[in-house]
Protein backbone atom coordinates (compact mmCIF):
# COMPACT_ATOMS: atom_id res chain seq x y z
CA UNK A 1 0.00 0.00 0.00
CA UNK A 2 2.77 2.08 0.92
CA UNK A 3 4.54 2.21 -2.47
CA UNK A 4 0.95 2.71 -3.96
CA UNK A 5 0.60 6.16 -2.29
CA UNK A 6 4.27 6.62 -2.84
CA UNK A 7 3.72 6.34 -6.74
CA UNK A 8 0.84 8.70 -6.37
CA UNK A 9 3.01 11.43 -4.70
CA UNK A 10 5.85 10.62 -7.69
CA UNK A 11 2.17 11.28 -10.07
CA UNK A 12 1.81 14.44 -8.88
CA UNK A 13 5.96 16.01 -9.16
CA UNK A 14 5.60 14.75 -12.56
CA UNK A 15 2.21 16.71 -13.53
CA UNK A 16 3.45 20.17 -12.38
CA UNK A 17 7.42 19.24 -13.30
CA UNK A 18 6.61 18.54 -17.03
CA UNK A 19 4.48 19.77 -20.23
CA UNK A 20 3.15 18.43 -23.11
CA UNK A 21 3.14 14.72 -23.78
CA UNK A 22 4.67 13.89 -20.68
CA UNK A 23 2.31 16.12 -18.64
CA UNK A 24 -0.36 14.14 -20.31
CA UNK A 25 0.72 10.68 -19.74
CA UNK A 26 1.34 11.48 -16.01
CA UNK A 27 -2.53 13.07 -15.93
CA UNK A 28 -3.12 9.57 -16.88
CA UNK A 29 -1.28 7.55 -14.82
CA UNK A 30 -2.86 9.45 -11.86
CA UNK A 31 -6.41 9.49 -12.76
CA UNK A 32 -5.70 5.61 -12.94
CA UNK A 33 -4.28 5.77 -9.25
CA UNK A 34 -7.43 7.99 -8.41
CA UNK A 35 -10.35 5.31 -10.06
CA UNK A 36 -8.23 2.71 -8.85
CA UNK A 37 -8.42 4.51 -4.95
CA UNK A 38 -12.30 5.46 -6.16
CA UNK A 39 -13.36 1.50 -6.70
CA UNK A 40 -11.95 0.04 -4.19
CA UNK A 41 -14.11 2.15 -1.43
CA UNK A 42 -17.29 1.00 -3.46
CA UNK A 43 -20.04 2.56 -0.97
CA UNK A 44 -18.06 2.30 2.22
CA UNK A 45 -17.81 5.17 4.86
CA UNK A 46 -13.98 4.13 5.37
CA UNK A 47 -11.65 1.52 3.61
CA UNK A 48 -12.30 -0.47 6.48
CA UNK A 49 -15.67 0.15 6.49
CA UNK A 50 -16.70 0.49 10.45
CA UNK A 51 -13.95 3.55 11.28
CA UNK A 52 -10.94 5.92 10.54
CA UNK A 53 -8.26 2.89 9.63
CA UNK A 54 -4.71 2.59 8.22
CA UNK A 55 -5.27 3.20 4.51
CA UNK A 56 -7.86 6.54 5.07
CA UNK A 57 -5.00 7.85 7.25
CA UNK A 58 -2.48 7.52 4.51
CA UNK A 59 -4.77 8.75 2.10
CA UNK A 60 -5.93 12.32 3.82
CA UNK A 61 -3.09 14.09 3.34
CA UNK A 62 -3.18 13.64 -0.26
CA UNK A 63 -6.53 15.55 0.05
CA UNK A 64 -4.35 18.91 0.72
CA UNK A 65 -2.47 18.65 -2.73
CA UNK A 66 -5.63 18.29 -4.57
CA UNK A 67 -6.19 21.99 -5.27
CA UNK A 68 -2.40 22.06 -6.92
CA UNK A 69 -3.07 18.87 -8.82
CA UNK A 70 -6.80 20.79 -10.04
CA UNK A 71 -5.33 23.99 -10.62
CA UNK A 72 -4.53 23.54 -14.33
CA UNK A 73 -8.57 22.72 -15.05
CA UNK A 74 -7.43 19.33 -16.47
CA UNK A 75 -9.37 17.29 -14.55
CA UNK A 76 -11.93 18.30 -11.64
CA UNK A 77 -11.11 15.44 -8.62
CA UNK A 78 -14.54 16.51 -6.84
CA UNK A 79 -16.72 15.84 -9.94
CA UNK A 80 -14.57 12.98 -11.27
CA UNK A 81 -14.45 10.82 -7.67
CA UNK A 82 -16.57 11.85 -5.83
CA UNK A 83 -17.03 8.89 -3.13
CA UNK A 84 -13.03 9.63 -2.51
CA UNK A 85 -13.92 13.08 -1.70
CA UNK A 86 -16.47 12.03 0.40
CA UNK A 87 -14.26 10.41 2.50
CA UNK A 88 -12.22 13.25 2.78
CA UNK A 89 -14.53 14.99 3.84
CA UNK A 90 -15.47 12.77 6.49
CA UNK A 91 -11.88 12.12 7.85
CA UNK A 92 -11.55 15.88 7.79
CA UNK A 93 -14.62 15.99 10.00
CA UNK A 94 -11.95 14.24 12.36
CA UNK A 95 -10.26 17.03 14.60
CA UNK A 96 -7.34 14.42 15.18
CA UNK A 97 -7.24 14.87 10.85
CA UNK A 98 -8.00 18.36 9.75
CA UNK A 99 -5.89 20.04 13.12
CA UNK A 100 -2.94 18.38 11.38
CA UNK A 101 -3.08 19.24 7.97
CA UNK A 102 -1.61 22.30 5.87
CA UNK A 103 -3.79 24.73 4.14
CA UNK A 104 -4.10 23.58 0.31
CA UNK A 105 -3.46 26.90 -0.98
CA UNK A 106 0.20 27.07 1.11
CA UNK A 107 1.29 23.92 -0.48
CA UNK A 108 -0.12 25.27 -4.06
CA UNK A 109 2.56 28.30 -2.93
CA UNK A 110 5.21 26.04 -1.81
CA UNK A 111 4.76 24.12 -4.96
CA UNK A 112 5.38 27.44 -7.48
CA UNK A 113 7.97 28.61 -5.00
CA UNK A 114 9.32 25.48 -5.91
CA UNK A 115 9.25 25.36 -9.61
CA UNK A 116 10.11 29.00 -10.01
CA UNK A 117 13.57 28.29 -7.72
CA UNK A 118 13.83 25.09 -10.76
CA UNK A 119 13.04 27.11 -13.49
CA UNK A 120 10.30 25.78 -14.36
CA UNK A 121 6.95 26.73 -15.25
CA UNK A 122 3.89 26.56 -13.00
Amino acid sequence: MLLFFIHIYKCGSWIWNSKGEAQEVANKVSIDCLKLLEGELEDKPFYDWKSLGSVDVVLVPFACWIYTYEIDDTCSVENEYPKLITLVKRCMDKECVSKVLPDPHKIYDFVGDLNKKNGVEF
